[in-house]
């Protein structure tokens, strides 16, 4: 067959975005726009771009082991605590609102919080749980009407009442309680005596003795309660009984206490937890994996089995993503974040690295005082696109994913440097078969969709799936300069990399593969 040098046979791969990370398929089984690795990569509208990097917030005045964001009407705080002590910041100071006595926790005692009535209520499951008033004159109290001495190792706000779970009184552990307050519809409720007929405080026992309540999660008019192998619903109803119970699930429970929240999905709100053995979704009665045949064996695989509990799943709603941060296998913080493009009807995942000593990931206002501008941005407007933008700044209730480690408060996807560095981004493809009678190809050169700013292509051939890949040059693609680079590579399977290891913001849509069939060989 004569070679046309200027118009070879194309192997087109649209949508690069829809698929996403796929660990547990060998290459060679993938569709052609699926990935087999990605690192700091993220999935949207249907392409693939180079993560934005963080911007330090504040440098916290205690090591933070919880980080709670809250709003009071116009006024937005963000009050983190640690092992025995708490800091509130207001965009401009650090306020002091330790309890007296102090905490008494260690690193392994994770604190989780909820809201009532204007009031952020938290536990750590060693300590009586507090709350706090959202007044920087105020210090955390403990609840009015709890139990002396009594401990929880969740709380949570449902409707008017607060929900404690797995509940130690009186030195007796009750794995399995359930114990709500009495009724507030304003300010904190008053009391938790379950022996008062004459108020709506009760408790429950759920599931077997030994099974641990480890967190909840509401969800329409249900508040879903899990312990770690099992499922259960409860919900508010008339008379003297004030809740209902009923079982869901029998074999999926949650293993992390911080890793659950709800989505918009595309049939309405869900809730997304990390179970045993799975990620899933819900709506309270269907129970869908959302990593099955892409990358569960490999989360399971890689996360940390002794601190794996110290996960953390937060819907980022501006770019409609979930993250679930966990430690890699043999560290003790979170590592790395699981990121779920779930604005897309197939829910592609993708992996971000976290900064070092990651203890906590929550979603909050942005408190920065000189907020970004057009002339400081330094990335390309197209990325900032889901930003609410004012006439010369970003909208100063945008919410920012806010991530804590034990040194810095660091606001996300702002910038393109990770802790002040550059980073590596990269996105990798082999085991293409470009051939639809599997002949041996000759790949002349890549043809691609992309904008931002300059990184590497580098393509590479096999001759059989799961062979060493022989890339071949590196090449430097300038969107808006180039549309194609130069390629040399003889194989049956293609293979292609995407990088930078630079500041740079990159996005690719869509690549053709030029090529000319060889025959068998």
């Amino acid at each position: 067959m004569p070679r046309e040098p200027y118009n070879p046979p194309l192997y087109p791969v649209l949508n690069l975005g829809e698929v996403g990370l796929v660990k547990d398929l060998i290459p060679f089984e993938l569709p052609a726009n699926a990935w087999n690795d990605l690192k700091n990569i993220r999935m949207t509208n249907d392409g693939v771009e180079s993560f934005l990097g963080e911007e330090l917030a504040i440098t916290p005045a205690i090591v933070p082991r919880g980080f709670f964001p809250v709003t009071l009407g116009l006024t937005h705080y963000w009050v983190y605590v640690g092992n025995t002590a708490a800091r509130v910041y207001d965009g401009g100071s650090n306020t002091d609102i330790s309890p007296t006595p102090a905490f008494t926790g260690t690193d392994s005692d994770l604190w989780v919080g909820t809201v009532l009535n204007d009031n952020l209520v938290i536990t750590n499951g060693v300590d009586e749980p507090h709350y706090w008033n959202m007044s920087p004159a105020s210090p955390l109290a403990k609840l009015p009407g709890w139990p002396a001495g009594g401990i929880c190792q969740f709380i949570v706000a449902f409707k008017h009442f607060l929900i404690a779970l797995n509940v130690q009184l009186a030195g007796s552990n009750n794995f399995n309680m359930v114990k709500w307050s009495h009724e507030a519809v304003s300010g904190m409720p008053t009391s938790w005596d379950e022996t008062d007929p004459t108020l709506d405080a009760g408790e429950n026992l759920i599931g077997e003795e030994t099974a641990r309540l480890i967190g909840a999660q509401d969800l329409r008019d249900t508040l879903y309660v899990f312990s770690e192998g099992s499922m259960y619903g409860m919900s508010l109803v008339a008379g003297s009984d004030i809740f209902r119970f009923f079982e869901v699930s029998q074999n999926t429970g949650l293993v992390a206490r911080r890793a659950v929240t709800t989505f918009e999905g595309q049939q309405g709100p869900v809730m997304a937890f990390l179970s045993n053995g799975d990620l899933v979704y819900s709506d309270g009665q269907q129970l869908v994996s959302m990593v099955h045949h892409r990358i569960r064996d490999w989360l399971f695989k890689n996360i940390d089995q002794d601190n794996y509990v110290s996960s953390v799943l937060l819907n980022n709603r501006p770019k409609k993503e979930l993250w679930l941060g966990f430690p890699i296998n043999g560290e003790s913080t979170l590592t790395h974040a699981l990121v779920c493009d779930y604005d897309s009807p197939t829910l592609p995942w993708s992996v971000r690295e976290l900064p070092a000593n990651t203890r906590d990931l929550a979603r909050g206002v942005d408190l920065d005082t000189s907020p970004l501008t057009w002339a400081n941005l330094n990335i390309p407007w197209s990325s900032a696109s889901d930003r609410k933008w004012g006439d010369s700044s970003f909208n100063a209730t945008q919410d920012s994913v806010l991530i804590a480690t034990d040194t810095a408060v660091y606001k996300a996807d702002v910038g393109n440097l990770f802790e002040g560095a550059t980073k590596e981004a990269v996105a990798e493809r082999t085991s293409m078969n470009l051939s639809p009678d599997n002949q041996v190809v000759e790949v002349t050169g890549v043809r691609l969709s992309a904008n931002g700013q300059p990184f590497e292509v580098t393509v590479g051939t096999h001759m059989e799936p799961g062979a060493p890949v022989q890339w071949g040059t590196t090449r430097t693609f300038t969107p808006g300069q180039d549309y194609r680079i130069d390629a040399r590579s003889t194989g049956r399977l293609a293979a292609l990399r995407l990088r930078s290891l630079d500041d740079s913001y990159w996005r690719v849509k869509s690549v053709a593969f030029e090529y000319w069939p060889l025959g068998d060989r």
